[in-house]
């Protein structure tokens, strides 16, 4: 991969340059929401000296995802994060995660018991975007792409 300065990047295979690193409650349970419900793909997982994954990395599309249980840094360098459901205080980051048929997606969230923040809802740039907490604390917008945006509307 060549950046701006035309020079060649060494990446690993199915990670982008840039990648989003969440500290999370429960690794496993984390994992399981985002592959089964949310259609991301595990790329790797690592595990510590019992075993207990700590630490993984998940695609979707070109986009990816580090995962991590600051608990499980056992005997290594502290990660100086915590999940923001760990924490008071405004949120930094949300995620908007484009995907087929938001409504669907909806329904299957009601489901699983996740928490609705607000149901499908067409926005003004034409997205039809769906917002939900998830068992970490963070907030993501799923996004259903409907018609281009013409910022000379608003």
């Amino acid at each position: 991969m060549q950046n701006k300065n035309n020079e060649n990047l060494s990446l690993p295979d199915n990670i982008g340059a840039m990648i989003t690193n969440l500290a999370v409650i429960n690794i496993e349970k984390s994992i399981e929401l985002y592959t089964n419900l949310f259609g991301f793909e595990i790329v790797e997982c690592a595990e510590n000296d019992e075993g207990n994954i700590i630490f993984a990395i998940l695609t979707y599309q070109n986009s990816s995802i580090m995962l991590h249980e600051p608990k499980a840094y056992k005997g290594q360098i502290p990660h100086p994060m915590t999940p923001p459901i760990e924490k008071d205080g405004p949120l930094v980051v949300t995620f908007y995660l484009y995907t087929n048929n938001v409504r669907e997606k909806f329904k299957e969230f009601q489901n699983h018991n996740l928490t609705i923040l607000h149901e499908p809802t067409v926005q003004f740039w034409g997205d039809t975007t769906l917002r939900i907490k998830d068992i970490n604390g963070y907030i993501w917008d799923f996004a259903e792409f409907r018609i281009p945006y013409e910022s000379h509307k608003m």
